[in-house]
């Protein structure tokens, strides 16, 4: 499973793997109907409704997620980061323990939920497992 938030229901499961750890790693994910559901039943305490479910299954821009485990590049749902490892200076409250940074910016992401720091742990953590930190170390 790939989480894209804390919502209930806002995550994608992997259909296939390829290449994991290598700098041709791929991994293909997919929205399962049950997942729609519960996200838009709000984790069970109201009834989903039919334009929610069918908005929450449109596939996301990017379902092959791609990356290269040995510099560190990859894709996450459209948009191209870096994994550069521990962060230089230290983790502080704003600022992660690992540094991942936004390609086409060259700003390293937070922890903000804007930033969506975690999902993108989660897919570099699919993508290359033998480099990336253990859930809960980052």
């Amino acid at each position: 499973m790939i989480s894209l938030g804390a919502r209930p229901g806002l995550q994608m499961v992997i259909v296939s793997k390829s290449g994991l750890n290598t700098a041709n790693a791929a991994v293909r994910v997919k929205h399962r109907r049950v997942d729609a559901v519960e996200y838009c039943s709000d984790g069970g305490t109201q009834k989903a409704d039919a334009a929610c479910i069918r908005e929450a299954m449109r596939t996301p821009p990017d379902t092959t997620l791609r990356g290269n485990c040995i510099s560190g590049a990859f894709s996450s749902f459209g948009r191209r980061l870096r994994f550069d490892g521990l962060t230089p200076g230290g983790e502080t409250r704003e600022r992660p323990k690992y540094r991942v940074v936004e390609v086409a910016t060259g700003r390293p992401l937070t922890t903000a939920t804007a930033d969506s720091y975690f999902t993108v742990m989660d897919v570099f953590r699919a993508l290359c497992p033998a480099r990336a930190p253990a859930v809960g170390k980052e």
